[in-house]
């Protein structure tokens, strides 16, 4: 009995010892072929670079010019970190006009730590299941969010973005943490709903006299009630002005 139990223990510690073999090689594969592709892209942007410079003159700035590259990840479980990194991946891939074929294997090869170990992980078990590989960006950024970006983060960042107002602070504080609510919750700033819900936060003065105007987008929004606070502090204004120079008399 004992020997038998001996021998099933070691077939599974041999088993744990080649998946362990077979994810470090597919790691190391992935990496080295991670590794190709940026160098390949650096030589391609030095390339470009140097005859941007050589057709602008040696004492000129170019846009171009600046090295961006995206931070390393390592799984850290505090949310706010995972948000702004994953905006940073996506300001680097506007920047630099990724293509989406490379998006995937460039963000794989920033993973370290548990993050790395996770997405290797992951496409093990998605190979062994006889699933296809994630080869686009939105995907895997919807699989990173399910695993590094907590439900009760999401639900808390929509509870502020729904009891949200505007209160005693002016309306450019209100927008700013309305937008910034808006990027945590991953909502479209421009959808008809949204529009709606700033307002339901404005002050109520100031909302009634917005919602007079036409407008199409949350940037146009924000700029109306802007500039409706002015007007109605400048009609504050001169109304206690008025009312002073009364009494004076």
């Amino acid at each position: 009995m004992e020997t038998r139990h001996a021998a099933d223990l070691k077939k599974i510690l041999e088993t744990i010892e080649a998946d362990k073999k077979e994810m470090a090689q597919k790691m190391q594969a992935m990496q080295e072929q991670i590794q190709e592709l940026l160098i390949s892209q650096n030589h391609g942007e030095d390339s470009a670079s140097s005859g941007s410079v050589n057709r602008r003159g040696a004492g000129s700035w170019h846009p171009n010019d600046i090295k961006v590259d995206i931070p390393e990840y390592d799984g850290k479980l505090d949310p706010d970190e995972f948000v702004e990194w994953l905006r940073t991946v996506e300001r680097v891939f506007d920047y630099k006009q990724t293509t989406e074929d490379n998006k995937v294997k460039i963000v794989a090869f920033k993973l370290r730590k548990y993050a790395s170990t996770w997405w290797s992980n992951t496409c093990l078990k998605r190979e062994r299941a006889g699933k296809e590989k994630i080869q686009n960006w939105p995907k895997m950024k919807a699989k990173m969010k399910q695993k590094f970006l907590p439900t009760y983060y999401v639900q808390n960042s929509f509870s502020q973005l729904h009891s949200l107002r505007q209160g005693t602070g002016t309306a450019e504080e209100y927008s700013r943490e309305f937008e910034y609510l808006l990027m945590k919750c991953d909502v479209p700033e421009d959808d008809p709903q949204t529009l709606v819900r700033y307002l339901g936060g404005l002050e109520p003065r100031v909302a009634n006299v917005v919602e007079l105007h036409s407008y199409q987008t949350l940037t146009e929004l924000t700029l109306l009630s802007h500039k409706e606070v002015s007007n109605l502090n400048l009609i504050l204004l001169l109304a206690r002005s008025r009312r002073m120079t009364m009494r004076s008399r």
